[in-house]
């Protein structure tokens, strides 16, 4: 006979425990999932294009004036003393007869000197007027770029305030020609924006058949 321990019956009414499975293998993969997860990605900005400024030319007039005022001061000395440089020493005369180059006078120094502030002077508003000159360009630069914005957003109001603003800054006569190549709603809402003096000069400045159109546009719309 075999020794073989009979199986263990169940009686009716009594049920087997059962044995629990362990889901590790599926809480590991979840976990490998999550930490392997990419972030979702930013939504890409779009870049905002600012208009290029012109670059200003550097304020030479200190250098000017220093060169004015050293070209000055060395051309006195050498009518001075020629004979600091050699080659200029003047040729000596036989007694009796004057020499050709005496000593400059006072009255010939004060001229000397007048001249070479009035060289410094000129070279000072030739600086002052290039840095104008490259102040101005940049703000049409703006107004441009402005204007762009303005034609895109549809009449933007703080659009047509700023390019409002950089408008009456500028000379009547520049700022006539831009207002001029709007179309006559943009320059509408441009003139709005403005106080009555600006705006009665900037198109006092303009074409007066384009001036006109403008008037008559712009009391189409501000009249009921």
């Amino acid at each position: 006979m075999s020794a073989v321990a009979p199986e263990p019956t169940s009686t009716p009414g009594e049920e087997l425990p059962r044995k629990r499975r362990l889901r590790l293998p599926r809480l590991r993969r979840r976990r490998a999932e999550e930490a392997g997860a990419e972030p979702p990605p930013e939504p890409r900005r779009r870049p905002r294009i600012r208009p290029r400024r012109p670059r200003q030319p550097p304020s030479i007039a200190v250098y000017l004036t220093l060169f004015a005022l050293l070209t000055g001061a060395a051309a006195i000395t050498l009518h001075l003393r020629p004979d600091l440089i050699p080659g200029l020493t003047p040729v000596e005369e036989a007694p009796g007869q004057a020499p050709a180059d005496a000593a400059p006078s006072a009255e010939q120094l004060q001229r000397a000197v007048e001249l070479t502030r009035k060289q410094a002077d000129l070279l000072q508003r030739e600086a002052d007027l290039n840095q104008r000159e490259a102040a101005l360009q940049e703000r049409e630069a703006q107004v441009d770029q402005l204007l762009e914005e303005l034609g895109a957003a549809g009449r933007s109001g703080a659009t047509a305030v700023q390019t409002a603003r950089l408008l009456t800054e500028m000379s009547p006569y520049r700022a006539a020609v831009l207002l001029a190549e709007m179309g006559n709603g943009t320059a509408v809402a441009v003139l709005k924006q403005m106080k009555t003096d600006d705006a009665a000069a900037i198109l006092a400045a303009m074409e007066e058949n384009r001036a006109a159109a403008l008037l008559r546009a712009y009391a189409e719309e501000v009249e009921p």
